[in-house]
């Protein structure tokens, strides 16, 4: 979800934030996320004003999630 002062995110990073989410979310519950990287790229990305896929914040999202 966006705010007003956002961009809509390009095609296919809903999605992307959407699977990163899920890995978090199961890497907490496991113990098995070995840093924060993946937090901290969610948050990054989610407070961006850009969602396009040329920016910082999503190429930091898709390393994390890789």
């Amino acid at each position: 979800m966006t705010d007003s002062a956002s961009t809509p995110a390009e095609d296919g990073l809903v999605e992307l934030l959407s699977d990163a989410k899920t890995i978090a979310a199961y890497g907490a519950r496991t113990g098995k996320l070995c840093n924060s990287d993946l937090f901290n790229a969610i948050r990054g990305f989610e407070t961006s004003s850009s969602k396009a896929w040329g920016t910082a914040e999503a190429t930091n999202l898709l390393a994390a999630v890789n």
